[in-house]
């Protein structure tokens, strides 16, 4: 028989079972007998790999007692042992304290549903801070390792019985799950699947079928898409849109033109003709925002501020040292205002509709 005083109490927790009533206490040790942390290749991890990185990627062995009952303020113990080396490293002191706690949970809840049939919930799962071991009201803790050390060693040479007292058996009866719920839980879908065989479609079924009708097919006889449909709808009514395909050979200007221009014997007019520029204003843009016209004039090079601006303004149009540009709506003189941007040499003038 194993020697109790290798058996090495290491932390205990406290969780309900999936009935949300039953209050379960579960007592993790350490025994040299039941191996220690594998790799994937199958090898004996050493123990400078356990104090650096922990217990991620290991394959970890493990051993899973009877489930007991209590009658004070648990009602159900069961005892989990895994290897010395583990345990030991479950002290505050050490820097992965939380990562050893929460990864040997984690593998005991897996295990005690696998072996006991027990489901904890592991929101309701707590650490019982001060202790290491949780003694029953028959059992104390050397008698609980004693039992833990003969259930490993008869474990290990395939002598442990199935034989269970009555205690036990109406307890595993009560709070087990049936093999039908895990098996229901852990059923995956298969990832072939035969294709049941279908009489819908069957060979020749389109000999009698024709694809397009009398009038062919209509795929590309939709209307053609709007070259304007960048612009929005809005912005279309404000401005004056040209459409340059429409226009006639040697023609690339409409008819009439906001801006033009006047000679020095000639007085500006807004209905008059066009006339040849002079004094090298160009209209850059010209908008209607909102209840105001908005025009913007590139200045000739000797214009460099608003005081070389002579502007005059009528109901129909404006006109900037001579050079007459048309209005399309009629503004109000008295609220006519301009502004030279030195930065960009351009004059802004606004004019507000009557």
């Amino acid at each position: 028989m194993l020697s109790t005083t290798k058996i090495e109490p290491g932390f205990c927790f406290e969780s309900k079972a999936f009935d949300e009533k039953t209050l379960c206490v579960v007592n993790v040790c350490g025994h040299d007998s039941v191996g220690r942390a594998l790799a994937k290749n199958m090898e004996v991890i050493p123990d400078s790999y356990l104090d650096d990185y922990g217990l991620d990627n290991l394959i970890i062995p493990i051993s899973v007692g009877q489930p007991r009952k209590l009658s004070k303020k648990y009602d159900i113990s069961i005892d989990v042992v895994v290897h010395s080396s583990l345990v030991q490293r479950c002290v505050k002191s050490n820097r992965l304290f939380d990562h050893y706690v929460t990864r040997l949970t984690t593998l005991a809840i897996d295990w005690i549903l696998q072996e006991a049939g027990i489901r904890l919930n592991t929101r309701t799962c707590r650490l019982i801070p001060g202790k290491k071991y949780f003694e029953s009201d028959t059992y104390n803790i050397s008698q609980k390792l004693s039992e833990i050390a003969k259930t490993i060693e008869m474990g290990m040479k395939g002598e442990l019985n199935e034989q269970k007292d009555s205690s036990v058996e109406a307890l595993e009866s009560k709070f087990r799950c049936t093999n039908q719920q895990i098996s229901s839980e852990t059923k995956r879908s298969p990832l072939i699947t035969e294709v049941p065989a279908s009489t819908g479609i069957k060979k020749g079924f389109l000999n009698d079928a024709r694809l397009y009708g009398a009038d062919g097919s209509s795929e590309c006889s939709k209307p053609p898409p709007d070259p304007l449909m960048h612009i929005p709808e809005g912005l279309r009514k404000k401005c004056q849109i040209v459409d340059t395909r429409k226009l006639e050979n040697g023609s690339s200007l409409p008819l009439k033109s906001p801006l033009s221009m006047s000679t020095s014997n000639d007085q500006p007019t807004c209905a008059g003709s066009l006339a040849k520029p002079i004094s090298e204003w160009s209209v850059e843009s010209l908008n209607q925002v909102g209840g105001e016209i908005v025009i913007h004039l590139k200045p000739p090079n000797f214009v460099k501020s608003i005081k070389d601006v002579d502007l005059e303004a009528s109901p129909e149009c404006i006109d900037i040292n001579k050079t007459t540009v048309s209005l399309p709506c009629r503004i109000d003189v008295n609220g006519v205002s301009a502004k030279f941007l030195k930065s960009s040499m351009v004059l802004v003038v606004r004019c507000p509709l009557l």
